[in-house]
């Protein structure tokens, strides 16, 4: 019974650390079956956050490995922004599109340069998860909401770049 038992166990392990390997849950989707009425699918890893450039020439799709930047009028990949902590809950573009943000599982506030993926400034004072980002019109502002219960504002104009 206890070998039995032990067997059962060990196998339930191993199948469930192989089936389900960062590797496994980061292969490329668009292999799978698409449902109908679908003609792609986006990124890799859990994803959490989807947003078009404002204007409309990009489409960035957030999650757990980082930040993939699609051609919208192709659907292929042109940029990948890896994400520096365990992955991103939140993204937006600036309104000129020439930066994203990221809010980061452990509370920080990336932003990049949208074109080249260079890590222009790291905001940091959330103690939990960035949950939602957002630029004012003018994008002189960025306000992170955060599992932490508070909203912080941050000034994207003033970044030493």
């Amino acid at each position: 019974m206890k070998t039995t038992f032990f067997f059962v166990f060990i196998s339930h392990i191993l199948f469930t650390t192989l089936a389900y390997t960062p590797h496994s849950v980061a292969e490329d989707s668009r292999q799978w079956h698409l449902p109908e009425g679908a003609t792609a699918r986006l990124g890799k890893g859990w994803l959490s956050e989807i947003e078009y450039s404002p204007d409309g020439s990009q489409l960035a799709v957030a999650g757990t490995i980082g930040i993939w930047i699609y051609d919208t009028a192709t659907d292929q990949e042109i940029a990948f922004i890896a994400a520096h902590e365990s992955g991103l809950w939140s993204m937006a573009y600036s309104p000129d599109g020439n930066m994203i943000a990221g809010g980061s599982t452990y509370g920080s506030v990336y932003l990049w340069n949208a074109t080249t993926g260079e890590l222009l400034h790291t905001f940091t004072g959330h103690r939990r998860s960035v949950r939602s980002l957002v630029f004012s019109p003018d994008g002189s502002i960025l306000a992170s909401g955060s599992r932490d219960a508070t909203i912080r504002l941050w000034n994207p104009k003033r970044v030493n770049f």
